[in-house]
């Protein structure tokens, strides 16, 4: 759709610098959502933490976008490539905003939810960048769908996080499946030995000289004790 709306010039003008920026996409979790989803325990305090360190990462990579931009104005001799690659530099701040909220929500598996927000934030920044084209905004149309896809995606996870299910703590799955079970098992299987050992048939003194004088031996009562 954007094919027949704009030119290959703007196109080009956005691939001058997503070519640099597109690094970046490399360093914009920081790694932080894996540790947010693997960890066996994680209070709200720790994800508090990692939320403000992955908005300092974002408004990090954000900066880097702003610096980076008078030279790939002077290097290419296109001014406007300043403001693409500021306006650009602000997705790593609403992606970095979304970061912990997608993560919760892969740690308690919504997964459902989590392919709803994918597909309503493609579609509205895809709506977003029609609208932009047809206004004759050209190459900042580009621009708007990488921008807006990243702040609706974040909008999305944090309302499936906090707006339907308001209070409610993140599952740790490994805990609930390896640590909170485990006792109730092991007690389970403690109380079914001990059971057993109570039923277990025993010989009672005069049963065993009364064996033994028939002859009888160790190895025919093997049987008998295993009843």
């Amino acid at each position: 759709m954007l094919a027949r709306l704009l030119d290959p010039k703007d196109f080009g003008l956005v691939g001058m610098v997503t070519a640099f920026t597109g690094a970046f996409n490399l360093f914009k979790d920081a790694g932080l959502s894996v540790a947010t989803v693997q960890r066996a325990k994680i209070t709200d305090a720790q994800v508090s933490n990692l939320f403000w360190v992955n908005m300092l990462v974002g408004g990090a990579l954000a900066l880097v976008c702003v610096v980076m931009g008078p030279l790939l104005a002077g290097f290419y001799h296109e001014p406007r490539l300043f403001w693409i690659a500021a306006t650009l530099g602000t997705g790593f701040v609403f992606n970095a905003a979304g970061v912990q909220h997608s993560a919760l929500l892969q740690r308690q598996m919504r997964f459902v939810a989590l392919a709803t927000i994918d597909v309503l934030s493609c579609a509205v920044s895809l709506i977003l960048s029609i609208a932009v084209a047809s206004a004759g905004y050209a190459h900042w149309a580009i621009v708007c769908m990488t921008v807006s896809l990243p702040a609706v995606y974040s909008t999305g996870n944090d309302f499936r996080k906090h707006g339907t299910h308001r209070g409610r703590r993140s599952r740790d799955v490994s805990s609930w499946a390896y640590g909170s079970r485990t006792p109730h098992m092991g007690a389970k299987a403690l109380r079914s030995c001990a059971g057993l050992r109570a039923r277990a048939p025993t010989v009672t003194p005069l049963e065993s000289r009364q064996f033994t004088e028939c002859g009888g031996s160790s190895e025919v009562m093997a049987p008998r004790l295993m009843v």
